[in-house]
């Protein structure tokens, strides 16, 4: 797919401003690990996602990326430095994933309460919650006092 002329152009311009910015301002901050720029393709079907992919390695002389088909995403990267410019497409697969775990989202909301929880004690099972054994000497599991101290 053709990449539209006046954003392609605004996107390149704005890099550039923001490197000479950058590097006019060397007290500002960058970030400390690598940066990228991702493109992903318009959602169509996978094998015109992945075709598009497959045009955009061959335009970078890039190859496409093995380890992101485990997660069925179908990917390219070119990296410049620290800048990695990435494109991939998100498989059927991954999306369905994805929208079956956002699917709860809201339906389950936590308890919003800061009141501690109560602290639950469970009868010793070796004593039956008396603290002694059967020999009427303290039970060894609880230290005589008939709670579970556990393991």
């Amino acid at each position: 797919m053709p990449a539209d002329t006046d954003h392609h152009t605004a996107f390149i311009a704005g890099l550039r401003q923001l490197a000479t910015f950058l590097e006019a301002n060397p007290e500002v901050p960058v970030p400390r690990h690598s940066t990228s720029i991702a493109y992903f393709p318009e959602r169509t079907a996978d094998a015109e996602m992945c075709a598009e992919i497959d045009r955009i390695t061959a335009l970078c002389g890039s190859k496409i990326d093995p380890g992101s088909l485990t997660h069925d995403h179908y990917g390219t990267t070119l990296c410049f430095g620290p800048i990695r410019y990435e494109a991939f497409a998100v498989l059927a697969n991954a999306r369905a994933r994805h929208d079956a775990f956002v699917s709860y989202q809201g339906c389950i909301t936590p308890n919003a309460k800061t009141e501690p929880l109560p602290v639950i004690h469970y009868r010793c099972c070796t004593c039956n919650g008396t603290g002694v054994n059967g020999d009427n000497q303290t039970c060894p599991d609880c230290d005589g006092i008939g709670i579970d101290l556990g393991a």
